[in-house]
């Protein structure tokens, strides 16, 4: 009895939590959930994106919308869009009771491309605008408040800034030759996607939200499935101009895309910096 009362109070000294679990006749150390932890990622992201496709200049609003030579408009694009991401986080717990508040922040590689087309006629060829889109990578700095549901499983909302690279870009592909020239602009196309192309890349910022669940299951690691919407606020506007103006300025297209709307769905795996356990209640 002596020799189980020294190495309990030794248990206590080094790790508090520890002991008094082990005291109460616990098989396993409870987790404790407080202090900094890191961990990494990985999943999937997913977007469902409209571009539509607006002619700039009266000399392609003729031959296209305009319906000379049996030109029409190109409609809207549907630009879904999807891929795998990995990344790292770090973050801080506190404990109140049974409930956890915190702060988390992760940067994250992503793969996300979609492509999304609109048929129409150009004059007198037939002729496609493709929009495409890449995620490349994004971030996200968030509050976390969660509640245990017992002492192994965390339950948690989270919310905050949301931030990533965003390229956008159009590009008119002709099924034959075309061209015109009127009101001070002109295009000469070839056949193929080398008539009117343009590009935008930015710094997307906006906000996120979404939940999760975490399960600690071996001393101070853990493992979470967390789902999360982002948006990265208003869409771009592309222009697409023509790479030969026919001796006039070059005519264009401008490529609205709507909101940069995600949806991130991953799983990760957390190591707390923390001690290794607390008391039972």
């Amino acid at each position: 009895m002596r020799i189980l009362a020294l190495s309990a109070a030794g248990a206590m000294f080094f790790c508090p939590g520890a002991s008094a679990a082990y005291l109460y006749g616990s098989s396993e150390p409870v987790p404790y959930w407080a202090g900094f932890y890191l961990g990494v990622n990985g999943g999937y992201v997913g977007a469902d994106r409209t571009a539509s496709f607006t002619p700039n200049d009266a000399n392609v609003n003729a031959v296209t919308c305009g319906g000379f030579f049996g030109g029409t408009c190109a409609g809207p694009a549907d630009v879904s869009s999807n891929g795998g991401l990995a990344g790292v986080q770090v973050g801080f717990n506190w404990e109140v009771g049974s409930w956890l508040l915190g702060f988390e922040t992760d940067i994250n590689w992503a793969n996300l491309h979609g492509t999304g087309t609109s048929a129409f006629s150009l004059g007198a060829a037939s002729a496609d605008l493709a929009a495409t889109e890449d995620l490349n990578w994004f971030g996200t700095a968030r509050a976390r408040a969660g509640v245990k549901l017992g002492e192994n499983v965390l339950v948690y909302g989270t919310a905050g800034l949301a931030y990533g690279g965003v390229h956008d870009s159009v590009a008119l592909d002709s099924q034959a030759g075309a061209s015109a020239t009127g009101a001070g602009f002109g295009f000469s196309c070839i056949a193929g996607p080398a008539c009117f192309a343009g590009s935008s890349s930015q710094t997307a910022t906006g906000w996120t939200a979404g939940v999760g669940v975490e399960y600690s299951f071996w001393g101070n690691i853990s493992v979470k499935a967390e789902y999360l919407y982002m948006d990265l606020g208003s869409g771009a506007a592309v222009r697409a101009a023509a790479l030969n103006g026919a001796g006039a300025v070059p005519s264009s297209f401008t490529a609205a895309l709507n909101e940069n709307e995600f949806n991130v769905f991953r799983l990760g795996l957390n190591y707390r910096f923390s001690q290794c356990c607390e008391p039972l209640k």
